[in-house]
């Protein structure tokens, strides 16, 4: 109740969907009352893929939305990224899903590109929250997000 709250805008050009991300059919089915599917739209995945495991098939999933969307539209998604080899976010995923109902699965790069076959990598590509297009002259933090940003466009 609280979502549908903060929602303001003109009837019908706002929504709030409650749903499971699983049961993409049914998402689509209510975006099509508030989204015209005949023009492009962006499918907005951010830092939820890492929830979905893969016993839930997360790229059929993603794979529903955009084909479901037309030609021009667009692809984002946002996901902690994991790097083999990388003690410090190994631990602290395992950390994280000991105290939590809904454990994360980090993705490699390669597996987070995945999402993202058949579409057009948009600039800057694969790169750290932190690092998603800076204000010209600001410095790149010292700091990055372990978490990539990437948009890709459907031809």
């Amino acid at each position: 109740m609280h979502a549908r709250a903060l929602l303001t805008g003109t009837r019908g050009t706002v929504a709030y969907i409650d749903a499971d991300i699983r049961d993409a059919g049914a998402i689509l089915d209510k975006a099509r009352d508030t989204l015209d599917f005949t023009r492009p739209v962006a499918v907005m995945l951010l830092m939820t893929v890492q929830f979905i495991p893969d016993r839930y098939d997360p790229y059929g999933i993603v794979r529903t939305f955009m084909d479901a969307v037309p030609s021009g539209s667009y692809l984002a998604i946002s996901c902690p990224e994991r790097v083999d080899g990388d003690p410090v976010s190994a631990e602290g995923s395992a950390r994280y899903n000991q105290v939590v109902a809904t454990p994360m699965v980090r993705r490699s790069r390669d597996e987070i590109a995945h999402f993202f076959e058949g579409l057009e990598i948009l600039e800057p590509g694969f790169v750290h929250m932190t690092r998603w297009r800076p204000d010209p002259g600001d410095p790149l933090p010292e700091k990055y997000s372990p978490a990539l940003a990437v948009v890709g466009r459907k031809p």
